[in-house]
């Protein structure tokens, strides 16, 4: 049935009347929700079934003849059925589906739109026909049969060729189809992109024998064929022939099933996709777990293997040099070109790169590798280690970064371990351009199946579109059990007080022996520094031959040894002077940290100072004081200095130097000292940052986060109770109990403190006798800054009497959900956790969103024994949202009258407070009170628009 506009207008004024007489029987909709605001429709006749959700009556109707709908009008949430009729123009055409209810302001529209069909004028052909056409033809293929569906098209074959359809379609294994597309490059050969699938039906599906092509490592017929190959799979990926990894586009596979197990797969190539080779699978055999040849712990590596490599390169014309010791980028060329890498990377080794087709590892001169280039972000799976069953592991390493590159890392664990049993993933930042830094992770659980990788965090497995760079070094990885382990004692003979000193042109050799109650390990970064012995065993004193190449520079160079053993590590300081006496006169210093912004508190530093004549030093002014003066030397040695500076209280920053110089000479060197103005700070915040909030009638604690940069002493009254009255300087928190008030009236207090600038108070409220619980949400006051400071559009929406979009502060907020912890409150929303809650400028807070409600379940009380409590809390709609309100408890207790609320008359609409109390008997310590919808669902709940504001809660 067609409704005419007069016959709807006449129709809805029936349900009018018809309401007028029958209100109790009949209420016609004041709200409507469609299932889809937008439908689009084949150009082939059919039909097509929606759902209308409503409160109450409704009518509907369409706009145009060839559309039409049953029933038309209804109660409540009902389907409806469109029939449409072919589009046999040369042009897609709309119409619209009207939906009235009580008021105009329940009216909706749904659109419907109708393709054309560019292919009605065609006659269908074969898939064989199909493959033989050229990119950019149009195609309508008939009497085909789907034969593998994946998640960006599917497969269909005539029974001699077969095409990949790319797009999605409502079809399943079996389906006899007619489909029609654009003949188009798919995986980089010729498939149907899809614009519509009929399906005529459904039969068996008989599939041919298939391909073996395991071990065809330049398999690529340029063709959909039905194939077969074994392949291992490891971490979510397929590996086919040790180097080809296999793209699973049909979830046919419980990767996680056969993680580690060889399987057999078999299923049509459809093409080569971001250079994988992609297999829509059809099935698969499991042969079971793939045996694992793990490495014996401790496992070390120091790269020395790469070295025969590098000089492989050398000998053939690349440039491969030492980015890390020369500080320089250098174009290295792809390492699995040189002959044997790869075996002994994979297979000796048994690493894994984890970007494989990218081919970017790179061998480097000081024997070190390199990951990444340009467009190409990869990173570096460890090998398998020999675990029975579980055990704790210590990963340390040494990285750096190219410069300029945005390069994080992060150590992800695969299979079973945690990070510091916290997490399967770290972040790394690196220290600065071609510097190396050190890396010590601990791994908890960790098993035979545990892989550990080290990549950018940016690493995506596919080339990076960003523009960016993350190229990375990496040398000096170690993996050892923690399994007995204990704190060693490492003794060292043949140092300086834990220095080592070379010549520049002509090092001798400094020996060395050690002796730790732990086996250890001796490594280091430099690589004009060479060991005859890497490793030692515990209790036996170990010889261990030092060896330096001889420097041709004008400038000292300096690295460190590193000798590990158990849970200990020792460090030698090694430095080389500059090449000698071929030098003019020199002096020349290295500052032990940047001395442009030191400490207006008070610092300290060092400087290393090379010279190949006499000098002396002098200090500009008497706040920088030597706190030692080494002999000075004639020959070019190593000489430290160490300075330390008076707190500035001057009020501005103030700038000094230290000079070394040789008056004869003429040479010297200067130290620019710049030191900033100290203005001490101590600062009481509670909940991460934000105010401090009032307090209730009954005795508490509270806790208060200090940073201060200087020592203090604090004093309070009496019923404000501080754990102690001398504070250290430094970021921690406090506990303070706080007393109950005695009185019916608001009491305020405070707690002063010093620091030798005058006293800073502490303002502390507190609410009268028998206030168990206050919740005013000032402390949201500074993480709304942030959402402010970071350009978001944050409004009072209770100020300005409107809605503002809001974004979860979880994702946008830093330490929101710190905040929310230290005021004890907990989301009722845990299904999409961190969702749906707000906080508000006004310092109050708004909850749900359209499709998800929330709500808060407040702290537990400090009662003792039981109490009779009163409630009291404002709250409001947004947006008219036809909000009921829930009261209710969990724990002991009960609630006497009301504890559902509605909007009040008149204020549906608009953005006003409305005062509620609630009456509650018996509460104890077990109490907790929550908020929420009535109808509130821990899920997304389509269509439900339940926002509202709370502010003002007290427990008393």
């Amino acid at each position: 049935m067609k409704l005419s506009k007069y016959s709807m207008v006449a129709a809805l004024g029936a349900f009018l009347t018809l309401a007028g007489c029958t209100q109790n029987e009949i209420e016609e909709s004041r709200a409507i929700l469609p299932e889809d605001d937008e439908i689009v429709l084949p150009a082939a006749a059919g039909e097509k079934t929606i759902t209308i959700y409503a409160d109450g009556t409704w009518i509907a109707d369409v706009t145009e003849s060839w559309l039409s709908l049953s029933p038309t009008s209804g109660t409540g949430t009902m389907e409806v059925v469109l029939t449409v009729e072919e589009n046999a123009t040369d042009e897609a055409r709309e119409a619209k589906i009207i939906v009235k209810g009580s008021s105009t302001l329940s009216d909706v529209e749904i659109a419907v739109k109708q393709k054309m069909d560019r292919f009605r004028a065609m006659d269908p052909i074969s898939v064989t026909a199909a493959v033989a056409l050229k990119e950019g033809d149009l195609a309508k293929i008939g009497g085909c049969q789907v034969m593998a569906i994946t998640k960006k098209g599917f497969v269909v074959s005539d029974g001699t060729s077969n095409i990949f359809v790319s797009g999605s379609a409502s079809v399943k294994v079996g389906d006899n189809l007619t489909v029609t597309g654009d003949i188009a490059k798919v995986n980089d050969i010729l498939g149907l992109v899809l614009d519509e699938a009929y399906v005529s039906g459904n039969a068996e599906v008989a599939y041919p024998e298939a391909k073996d092509v395991t071990g065809e490592d330049a398999y690529a017929p340029g063709k959909v064929e039905f194939v077969k190959a074994t392949a291992s799979c490891a971490g979510g990926k397929l590996t086919i022939n040790g180097k080809q990894s296999a793209v699973i586009y049909q979830p046919v596979i419980d990767i996680n099933a056969i993680n580690k197990h060889d399987v057999v797969l078999t299923g049509y190539y459809i093409g080569i996709d971001s250079k994988l080779a992609a297999i829509a699978i059809v099935s698969y055999e499991d042969n079971g777990a793939t045996p694992i040849v793990g490495k014996p712990l401790p496992f070390r590596d120091n790269f020395d293997w790469v070295a025969p490599f590098v000089q492989y390169d050398k000998d053939n014309g690349r440039t491969t040099g030492d980015s890390m010791g020369d500080k320089k980028t250098v174009n290295y060329g792809n390492a699995y070109a040189i002959p044997g890498f790869e075996d002994m990377f994979t297979g000796e080794m048994g690493y894994e790169s984890m970007f494989y087709s990218s081919k970017t590892v790179y061998v480097c001169g000081g024997n070190y590798l390199k990951f990444s280039k340009t467009n190409n972000c990869n990173g570096v799976r460890l090998p398998a280690f020999a675990i029975d069953g579980k055990d704790d592991l210590r990963l340390s390493f040494d990285w750096g970064k190219n410069v300029d590159d945005d390069v994080k890392l992060e150590v992800e664990i695969e299979g079973d371990g945690t990070i510091d049993g916290a997490s399967k993933s770290g972040v790394l930042t690196p220290d600065g351009d071609f510097t190396w830094k050190s890396e010590t992770i601990v791994i908890n659980g960790a098993t035979a199946g545990t892989r550990i990788c080290i990549r950018p965090t940016t690493y995506t497995g596919a080339v990076a579109t960003d523009g960016k760079l993350y190229r990375w070094f990496l040398d000096n990885v170690e993996v050892v059990s923690l399994a007995g382990m204990k704190e060693a004692n490492i003794q060292v003979e043949g140092t300086e007080n834990g220095v080592i000193t070379f010549e520049g042109l002509e090092p001798a050799n400094v020996n060395l022996t050690v002796t730790s109650d732990s086996d250890f390990s001796v490594n280091c970064t430099a690589s004009w520094l060479h060991f005859d012995v890497t490793e030692g065993l515990a209790g036996e004193p170990t010889a261990i031959v030092v060896s330096c190449d001889p420097s041709d520079l004008s400038v000292m160079r300096k690295d460190v040894i590193a000798i590990k053993s158990g849970l200990s590590e020792k460090v030698i300081q090694v430095v080389q002077s500059a090449a000698g006496q071929q030098l003019d006169p020199l002096i020349s210093v290295i500052c032990s940290k940047p001395t442009d912004a030191l400490l207006g508190e008070g610092d300290e530093f060092s400087v290393a100072v090379q010279a190949n004549v006499e000098y002396e030093v002098a200090i500009s002014d008497e706040w920088i004081k030597a706190v030692e003066a080494p002999a000075t030397k004639a020959s070019v040695e190593k000489s430290e200095h160490s300075f330390a500076l008076d707190m500035n209280i001057s009020g501005a920053p103030r700038t000094g130097y230290v000079r070394f110089f040789n008056k004869e000479s003429n040479v010297e060197a200067v130290v620019v000292v710049k030191q900033e103005n100290f203005v001490p700070r101590v600062t009481v915040t509670y909940a991460c940052g934000s105010t401090i909030p009032a307090l209730p009638g009954v005795a508490s604690k509270v806790v208060y986060h200090v940073d201060a940069n200087i020592d203090f002493t604090v004093s309070a009254d009496s019923w404000i109770k501080f754990p102690q009255t001398s504070c250290p300087k430094g970021e921690y928190d406090v506990t303070v109990d706080i007393e109950a008030n005695p009185t019916d009236q608001v009491r305020t207090g405070k707690a002063t403190l010093e620091f030798g600038l005058g006293p800073q108070e502490i303002v502390v409220n507190q609410y009268p006798a028998g206030t168990y619980y206050v919740e005013t949400f000032d402390w949201v006051a500074p993480y709304v800054q942030q959402y402010i400071d970071k350009g978001k559009e944050m409004g009072d929406s209770m100020l300005d009497n409107k809605s503002y979009g809001i974004g979860s502060p979880y994702s946008t907020i830093s330490d929101f959900d710190k905040g929310m912890t230290a005021a004890g409150l907990e989301s009722l929303f845990t299904t999409r956790k961190n969702e749906a809650i707000y906080p508000c400028l006004g310092n109050y807070m708004k909850f749900s969103k359209t499709d998800y409600m929330n709500g808060l379940r407040f702290p537990a009380l400090p009662i003792s024994g039981t109490a009779d409590l009163t409630l009291t809390f404002d709250w409001a709609c947004s947006n008219g949202d036809k909000v009921t309100l829930l009261v209710s408890l969990e724990g002991a207790g009960t609630i006497e009258g009301t504890c559902e609320f509605t909007p009040i008359a008149g204020l549906a609409d608009s953005y006003e407070w409305q005062p509620q109390t609630v009456t509650i008997k018996g509460a104890d310590s077990t109490t907790r009170v929550k908020i929420a919808p009535k109808d509130f669902k821990d899920a997304k709940v389509t269509g439900a628009k339940q926002r509202y504001f709370l502010d003002n809660i007290m427990l008393k």
